[in-house]
């Protein structure tokens, strides 16, 4: 087993066993990716039914009267209604797929790098949206939250990928260690 040693500018950061960052990048990004999923999932429900919580449904409803004028929906031949029926059904679908991305392997790629960057997208839009209506602070900071943990997914899945093909800054590390110290 191929044994290295990650390294920064402070110094030795961490000892790297064999394939062990990258089932660790891997991991993290599937824990979190999960854990969004769920939320995801859960909110774009919230946006198409009224039978889990029909307050919070008729909030979404509402919400989506002041969000539809925002983004001019009318202009695409679109109401208010129908924009909030499609943020939902892509929320609760992406949500799926960010959870539920080991049941079919051919969508892996698209789970691991195009679900979470749509999600993002999204997550810009509802903080423009938020931000132009000027609301209370506790809305206007939740979609920046979540974009950033859906950009940490892509972050964790490039790293492991990158593990996985060789082309990861460890190995640079550990070449770089290596030619540094026959030159001294």
């Amino acid at each position: 087993m191929r044994v290295g040693v990650l390294r920064t500018e402070c110094g030795d950061v961490a000892n790297v066993e064999g394939k062990m960052p990258k089932k660790i990048l891997f991991v993290a990004a599937s824990v979190l990716g999960a854990f969004l999923g769920v939320l995801f999932a859960f909110a774009g429900l919230m946006k198409l039914t009224p039978q889990f919580d029909p307050a919070t449904h008729e909030m979404m409803v509402a919400g989506f009267l002041r969000y539809g004028e925002i983004w001019k929906v009318e202009r695409f031949g679109k109401t208010s209604d129908e924009f909030r029926v499609y943020l939902g059904a892509l929320e609760l679908g992406c949500g799926l797929l960010l959870t539920l991305p080991l049941l079919n392997s051919l969508l892996w790629p698209f789970c691991q790098f195009v679900v979470p960057l749509l999600l993002v997208v999204i997550m810009a839009g509802a903080t423009y949206t938020h931000y132009v209506l000027k609301d209370p602070v506790e809305a206007l900071i939740v979609p920046p939250v979540l974009g950033t943990l859906l950009v940490a997914i892509l972050i964790l899945y490039t790293a492991s990928a990158a593990v996985a093909n060789g082309n990861a800054p460890v190995a640079a590390t550990q070449e770089s260690s290596v030619s540094s110290k026959k030159r001294n």
